[in-house]
């Protein structure tokens, strides 16, 4: 989960994530990607850290270029968003989805042409219909582990400079 791919790079773009802090305090950022951590990693990190946020992340586009936007590319985003509020570590707190539902309404075009005095046009109707597309949401935890605190965590949990 921690790896990056190229195309989740891209897709993480198409996602937008939200901020709110939960001390009422501005902290400076310590890394450039906070480490998303599992539920059991997060209990870890727990007696070094403190709670500083949350994080409400969702995807923003359907079938995209690259694809739709999924859980990964979500913890991706909210990484990034944690990293730049001061925090170093994040954890999932809910994955759900959005579905938006919508109604191309009937149409008629009309198209004529002229042509040595026959004058002649013909219709085309398209009928109404519906779509409806799910997009991902997710919910993470942010916590901030003091830089001097790093070298107390397993290496895999220690944020990159």
């Amino acid at each position: 989960m921690r790896a990056l791919l190229l195309s989740t790079l891209l897709v993480a773009g198409c996602v937008s994530a939200q901020f709110n802090s939960t001390t009422g305090k501005s902290y400076a950022p310590l890394t450039s990607h906070a480490v998303i951590l599992s539920a059991d990693e997060a209990q870890q990190i727990a007696p070094q850290g403190q709670v500083i946020g949350t994080i409400s992340a969702a995807s923003l586009v359907r079938d995209g270029v690259w694809g739709t936007a999924d859980n990964e590319d979500l913890a991706a985003k909210a990484a990034k968003i944690a990293a730049q509020h001061g925090g170093t570590h994040i954890v999932a707190t809910s994955f759900d989805s959005t579905i938006a539902t919508w109604t191309t309404p009937a149409t008629v075009t009309r198209q004529c042409s002229h042509d040595d005095g026959d004058y002649s046009c013909e219709k085309t109707y398209t009928p109404e219909s519906t779509g409806s597309a799910t997009f991902p949401t997710a919910e993470f935890t942010v916590y901030r582990v003091a830089a001097a605190a790093w070298a107390a965590l397993p290496p895999e949990l220690r944020p990159g400079r």
